[in-house]
């Protein structure tokens, strides 16, 4: 459902939705059972005058226990010494608030951001947590070779009985480009990633330690808590002089460190370089004719691009896997004049295509 403003009016348009959505397992949904996922979403969207856009949604969702994901979970007993089935709540209810809000395209700048934020549930450990889910994205375009942009991703999870994260996730990223001239491509990107998942227990329940029971040792290990904080560099650099004649170079690292965002004590993890050459390779195809007169061909390599005289053509010869000067011959029946669209590219080697009328063939280059 769709209302327009008035002309010249503040608020161009809202749009109002809502979406009624069900999950079953295949058992249920033939038993004619409520779902095991339902979720009413109410929708609206508003556009303003010069490109604002803002939307909002209200989510309430019942997620019932799938014990299939948490077959290998166990609940250490009080004393210690045993172990206790683990049984998560049936059915989980969430109740969430969706905000974004976008800007227009200005010249040099464009914005926008996304959050939720309400009661939602905890795969962790399968129970009801406050959650905070956002993720801000920022463009900016000084000038017309240098193109930015930053994007920040924030995930976490709030047990509600004591206020502690049981994850929490952030990643910022940046990418910046530089169009040296029409031919070089410069590009560098810098992300982090800061993970955090607390040690597990049967929270909202009997709050004791979670196991994890491996089948292959026949072992209950505890769910402690774990931490990792990535950063990752990249650089690329590529230089096209001409269509189809390229060259790559990048370089990529990957270093971490024990305490999120300190920069201090990074150690390499991993690191790779890569180089890519790409050349467009122009030779002349001299085709001799029986029945007509010769026709003088250019083909060119890796593109599969042919010049035809827009008769039906044959294949004449095509290159083995050490290159064009292992080429063999032989002859087709006719076919219809190939275009580049019809030439199926993970096909590796050259083909050359010449008309119908050839007996033999000499190349050049």
């Amino acid at each position: 459902m769709t209302f327009f403003g008035s002309p010249g009016a503040a608020l161009e348009r809202w749009t109002g939705s809502v979406t009624l959505d069900g999950t079953w397992d295949y058992d249920r949904f033939f038993d004619a059972t409520t779902p095991n996922d339902s979720k009413l979403h109410l929708n609206g969207q508003f556009t303003f005058r010069g490109g604002w856009s803002f939307a909002t949604s209200l989510l309430i969702e019942s997620f019932k226990y799938p014990p299939e994901l948490y077959a290998n979970y166990f609940i250490e007993a009080p004393t210690g010494l045993d172990t206790i089935p683990y049984v998560g709540t049936d059915r989980l209810a969430n109740l969430d608030a969706v905000l974004s809000i976008s800007t227009p395209q200005f010249q040099t700048f464009s914005a926008n951001a996304f959050l939720v934020y309400g009661r939602d549930e905890n795969f962790f450990e399968w129970a009801t947590a406050d959650i905070a889910l956002a993720t801000v994205n920022v463009n900016w375009l000084p000038t017309e070779q240098l193109r930015v942009n930053f994007r920040y991703s924030h995930t976490q999870y709030i047990r509600p009985n004591d206020r502690s994260n049981v994850g929490l996730r952030r990643i910022p990223r940046l990418k910046a480009e530089y169009q040296l001239s029409r031919s070089i491509f410069i590009r560098l990107v810098g992300q982090y990633d800061a993970n955090f998942v607390d040690a597990l227990r049967d929270n909202s329940r009997t709050e004791n330690p979670i196991l994890i029971y491996s089948k292959s040792t026949d072992t209950f290990t505890p769910a402690v808590a774990n931490t990792s904080n990535n950063f990752r560099v990249d650089w690329f650099f590529s230089f096209r002089p001409t269509p189809g004649t390229v060259l790559f170079l990048g370089y990529g690292a990957s270093l971490n460190e024990a305490r999120s965002f300190r920069f201090r004590a990074l150690q390499r993890s991993q690191d790779a370089f890569f180089v890519k050459l790409s050349y467009l390779w122009r030779v002349k195809f001299w085709c001799d004719g029986r029945h007509g007169p010769n026709k003088l061909f250019d083909v060119h390599l890796r593109a599969y691009g042919v010049k035809n005289d827009r008769h039906n053509f044959c294949t004449l010869a095509k290159s083995s896997h050490t290159g064009l000067a292992r080429s063999r011959s032989y002859i087709s029946r006719s076919r219809p004049t190939p275009t580049l669209g019809e030439v199926n590219e993970s096909q590796i080697g050259f083909f050359f295509y010449v008309g119908r009328t050839c007996t033999h063939a000499r190349l050049w280059y």
